[in-house]
């Protein structure tokens, strides 16, 4: 019998690559959140997406509720 070529699996490779890649970022932003006293302010990012969901949230009601 002819010997088979093992075949490589490229979308698997791809997704543990990313996988392992978002692993150790959320592992390097976990151990700075830590890093932070219990009572620290938000950030600058945190004030921005906390804006955009209250006014997307005012922008829906708007539309559903009064037009």
């Amino acid at each position: 019998m002819a010997e088979q070529k093992k075949r490589e699996n490229k979308f698997k490779g791809v997704m543990w690559d990313y996988y392992m890649t978002n692993r150790e970022i959320t592992k390097a932003y976990d151990e700075e959140y830590k890093k932070q006293p219990k009572g620290a302010k938000w950030t600058k990012n945190e004030k921005i997406y906390l804006a955009i969901c209250i006014i997307g949230a005012i922008g829906l009601v708007i539309r559903f509720f009064v037009m």
